[in-house]
């Protein structure tokens, strides 16, 4: 059915998310696929927080300073997962202050027990300066890299706007 509307030269709104959860379903992610089809639905939607899921994909492709780029113009200063994510990101460019500062904003935005614990850990780890494991190969889906809370976030209130992967436990 995705084949057939994009033949049919859909490009609408929910065309864009049926074809970004459909490359996030593969084996390999071709992530920078995934940040093409996520500027284009940001350009429809105007979403702020589709491009801090474009963001996320661009870091996945392997730019993570363009990532925080994106990231650094969103207007989104009461939402933890922009916390999070800048938090992941700087400490991908070795800037673990500012990495552990976005992780506490996050932290004190998290509204869930296991949302703080995830974040918690990556608080004491950025001040311990213990590395935890990031899947940064290739074709990997971003499920602890970017704070797995993407997938609450695709659950909840931005049903949506499709997520890296989603996480059960």
């Amino acid at each position: 059915a995705l084949e057939r509307a994009i033949a049919l030269r859909g490009r609408g709104p929910y065309v864009l998310q049926a074809a970004i959860a459909s490359l996030q379903a593969e084996e390999r992610i071709d992530w920078n696929e995934v940040a093409a089809l996520y500027e284009q639905l940001a350009q429809i939607t105007r979403s702020p927080v589709v491009e801090l899921n474009r963001a996320v994909a661009v870091a996945q492709a392997g730019s993570t300073e363009q990532a925080l780029e994106i990231v650094e113009q969103l207007a989104l200063c009461d939402y933890q997962y922009l916390h999070s994510t800048r938090g992941e990101l700087l400490r991908r460019l070795g800037r673990t202050d500012e990495a552990r500062e976005a992780f506490e904003r996050a932290l004190a935005l998290a509204r869930s027990a296991r949302e703080r614990r995830f974040l918690e850990r990556r608080v004491t780890d950025t001040k311990t300066g213990e590395a935890f494991e990031v899947p940064v190969r290739e074709g990997e889906r971003a499920l602890e890299v970017f704070h797995h809370p993407y997938a609450y976030a695709a659950r909840t209130q931005h049903r949506r706007v499709p997520i890296a992967a989603s996480h059960s436990s």
